[in-house]
């Protein structure tokens, strides 16, 4: 009783282009026959028989429906590409760019993913950063693809049937304590870029499923992000505070937005950026780098970062062969080797410094073999006479 829909490559007589075929009865295996379909553009023959190769998409398809629309139409939802290019973007060209591009990409291929996460920081209630994934999942993806919660723990918790067949999945004001959401978010990696899911239900086996969904987060608090110094999945934008509060025109983009036929409107303006995925992938990733997403890399930095820059700011401009680390709540003395603008320390002795470092700070002090794992990747690690010590580049 509910519509599935195929996309489809070509027909094997190279004249028809066929897309978005609504079928009523569907086989595939290796090779599929379809029967009994109605085509939205082109007259095919029933009964005919499809290599695996033609058909790169079989699922639920999008809700909104591709019309052609006229000047008048993209008049009527002006005051979305507003909040998008005004609020979201910040009036930036090439963040407006990267972001339209973003959503092309995902309304056109339902069948592979972006390997990227939008994330809308504002401090500030009320700057409407929920709005465009609010409309885009209700009257674009529609109930089947579409999936919002308020918690990010709600998409990695291991029961997460709801994430079934989902294509747009939205986080709604995500918040946290400063440190408890990077466990969570080292899983929410795998399915950002993985195209396969394990799905576990409450008294059911676990299944695996294909999975193409693609996130966006909504947050006020900047330490809801735990971005890595290396990280290329983020797309961070800062919302500006252009329509804070304003009634009127949230009123306004309510009544004009929030309806079926917006959707259809601003989906077929997607879906004619035709943003290839070899386009999408061409994109050089220093575009993403924003500077909101710069200063959530310094804010959310681990202990280890922040321990090799303590060491760093001590060590830079000593010549002792011991250094003591008199700030600290017990004094410590440091053994270093130094080698031009390197400093070569014990790592036995490192771990101490750095668990009594932690000690001051506040912060919690990672297991000895995970602070090697994550310091190692911040200081090289090499092996003198038998001995393991870390190199600290002093001088830039």
């Amino acid at each position: 009783g509910r519509n599935i829909y195929a996309h489809f490559k070509s027909i094997e007589n190279g004249e028809l282009k066929v897309k978005d075929i609504n079928l009523y009865t569907l086989v595939l295996r290796n090779v599929g026959i379809i029967n009994d379909f109605k085509c939205l553009s082109y007259e095919i023959q029933p009964n005919m028989e499809l290599s695996s190769n033609d058909i790169f998409y079989v699922g639920y398809d999008i809700q909104a429906k591709y019309i052609n629309y006229t000047q008048e139409d993209l008049d009527s939802i002006q005051s979305l590409f507003d909040v998008i290019k005004i609020a979201h973007c910040s009036n930036n060209e090439q963040y407006y760019s990267i972001y339209m591009k973003y959503l092309g990409y995902i309304v056109r291929n339902l069948n592979s993913k972006s390997g990227k996460f939008l994330v809308l920081y504002s401090k500030d209630h009320g700057t409407g950063k929920s709005s465009v994934s609010q409309f885009m999942g209700k009257y674009i993806f529609g109930k089947n693809l579409y999936h919002s919660v308020n918690e990010l723990e709600k998409v990695t918790n291991e029961k997460n049937q709801h994430l079934s067949g989902k294509k747009f999945i939205s986080i709604e004001e995500a918040s946290c304590v400063k440190g408890t959401y990077k466990a969570q978010f080292n899983k929410l990696k795998d399915l950002i870029t993985s195209d396969q899911i394990s799905i576990r239900e409450l008294y059911k086996d676990t299944r695996q499923e294909e999975f193409y969904g693609e996130f966006i987060l909504t947050t006020n608090n900047i330490h809801a992000v735990p971005i890595e110094k290396t990280d290329r999945r983020y797309i961070v934008l800062e919302v500006q505070t252009t329509y804070l509060n304003d009634t009127k025109f949230w009123k306004s983009f309510s009544k004009n937005i929030f309806n079926n036929h917006a959707g259809d409107i601003f989906y077929s303006y997607l879906m004619d950026l035709n943003v290839t995925e070899d386009e999408f992938r061409s994109i050089d990733n220093s575009m993403f780098d924003t500077d909101i997403k710069q200063e959530l890399k310094d804010v959310n930095k681990s202990s280890c970062e922040l321990f090799y820059e303590y060491l760093k700011d001590n060590l830079q401009d000593t010549t002792d062969e011991h250094y003591n680390f008199r700030d600290l709540s017990e004094p410590f003395v440091l053994e270093l080797l130094y080698k031009k603008d390197q400093i070569k320390i014990k790592t036995p002795e490192t771990y101490n410094l750095y668990k009594l470092w932690c000690s001051g700070e506040g912060e919690s002090a990672m297991m000895k073999k995970y602070f090697n794992l994550e310091f190692g990747k911040i200081a090289k690690k090499i092996k003198t006479n038998g001995i393991n010590y870390y190199i600290i580049q002093t001088l830039l």
